[in-house]
């Protein structure tokens, strides 16, 4: 309406310019309010990012912590993230043989959480500054009493990165060894060896539910 008052054109054409410099520049503020993006000009890529304000720890246990913190979000807001900090975990894709025919070392036990008992593959927390490949060998030789020969890297997992910031970093162990077992204390599980095409029958009919499993089975078996 502003604009369409014969009286605007009749100003100064200095005055006129900037004026609708900054009409556009109010403009461009509302329409990227709720979509605001960095854009990295020499990678050519967008960047999500949060800063955080405030921090404070609610609940400093003996696997996790859990934060409450203020964030400034990309587009100028603010809002609250709640974050259970953990130390991350390993997770063991052991195979009794490099074929097609090959066995996966698994184990079932209680989660708590769950209310149930779950078949999962060998794993554990990592200890603070401790090697994920060293945790690896400790967690198959505890849970299994099996060494390895071979290991394979297969990358690492956000487990629900939404709200935790715990990491897994999944391994592939071959040419075993059994040696003896030697589980934690108050650790109760049962050792089991399955088919790797029965292993991922169990997957598709949901009689295997752990995500840390079935990523690292992913990983090791079906995306080679």
């Amino acid at each position: 309406h502003y604009l369409c008052q014969r009286r605007f054109w009749n100003l100064p054409l200095k005055f006129i310019i900037t004026e609708l410099l900054l009409i556009i520049k109010f403009v461009n503020k509302i329409y990227f309010a709720g979509f605001h993006v960095i854009i990295d000009k020499k990678e050519g890529y967008m960047e999500f990012i949060e800063k955080t304000l405030d921090s404070k720890t609610v609940y400093d246990g003996k696997i996790i912590k859990v934060l409450k913190d203020d964030v400034e979000l990309s587009n100028g807001q603010t809002s609250i993230r709640e974050v259970v900090k953990h130390s991350g975990g390993v997770v063991i894709l052991a195979l009794r043989d490099e074929c097609e025919e090959c066995k996966v070392l698994m184990v079932k036990q209680y989660r708590y959480p769950a209310a149930k008992a779950l078949l999962e593959l060998p794993a554990g927390k990592l200890e603070p500054g401790e090697d994920p490949l060293e945790a690896a060998k400790r967690e198959l030789r505890e849970e299994s009493g099996c060494v390895a020969k071979n290991w394979q890297s297969l990358g690492f997992i956000y487990t629900s990165p939404g709200y935790s910031d715990e990491k897994l970093y999944l391994y592939k162990a071959s040419d075993l060894e059994f040696v003896g077992e030697c589980p934690d204390e108050n650790e109760i599980l049962q050792d089991c060896e399955f088919y790797l095409k029965d292993i991922i029958t169990k997957i598709k009919i949901g009689e295997i539910n752990d995500a840390k499993t079935i990523c690292a089975l992913a990983r090791g078996c079906c995306f080679e």
